[in-house]
């Protein structure tokens, strides 16, 4: 789906260490073995990111979100430094 909008070869793809293998490495396998070309020029892998020491999980950010947005887009929580931009 991804090459369907994006073309072929991506010109960067980006993601966690933690995905790096294997979840990109099958991503490269899967995509180059489709279609016979290179999937991705440049790869950029970040590290883990962290919220008072302890890795942020998908968990807790759609925990953060409903908590800062639950009343309204206004709202603001401590750990952001500004408000919410729709």
């Amino acid at each position: 789906m991804s090459t369907k909008y994006l073309g072929q070869p991506f010109d960067i793809h980006g993601g966690g260490l933690e995905n790096q293998f294997p979840h990109h490495e099958c991503e490269i396998a899967q995509a180059q073995a489709a279609t016979g070309k290179q999937f991705v020029k440049y790869w950029l892998h970040n590290n883990m990111v962290t919220v008072d020491g302890q890795k942020m999980a998908k968990a807790w950010v759609i925990l953060l979100a409903e908590q800062v947005f639950a009343d309204s887009p206004e709202a603001k929580h401590e750990r952001l430094s500004r408000k919410y931009d729709a």
